[in-house]
């Protein structure tokens, strides 16, 4: 049991960076917020499962845990959507700044960072 909380841990750790990641690049202007909707709505969202769990685990938790797992993957292939148009705003928006940071300060080699 050990191993399996272990990479539950894991894979818990690295998706809820990666929404938070996805909700900050579509809200640039305000990443604090995405970041804010990220995680009250998963410990929202953890409660819910919580709870849901407790009530499998009294009876067909094997069943429910193969119903959730479907319908997790169909709604993550069917209703989700890409944020890469949201990623490529952001880039070519970084591109402008970088080249306004060129022209105001020449001397700065490109390389410089913006922050």
């Amino acid at each position: 049991y050990l191993v399996a909380d272990v990479f539950l841990g894991v894979q818990q750790g690295l998706t809820w960076t990666t929404n938070i990641f996805m909700l900050m690049d579509m809200m640039p202007e305000n990443r604090a917020l995405g970041s804010a909707i990220s995680n009250g709505t998963g410990y929202f969202a953890s409660s819910l499962a919580s709870y849901g769990g407790a009530l499998l685990s009294a009876r067909d938790a094997f069943i429910g845990v193969w119903v959730c797992s479907v319908l997790g993957l169909a709604l993550s292939l069917g209703v989700m959507e890409d944020t890469m148009p949201f990623v490529a705003r952001e880039v070519q928006k970084g591109e402008n700044d970088r080249s306004m940071k060129d022209a105001a300060h020449p001397a700065l080699p490109a390389s410089t960072p913006l922050y």
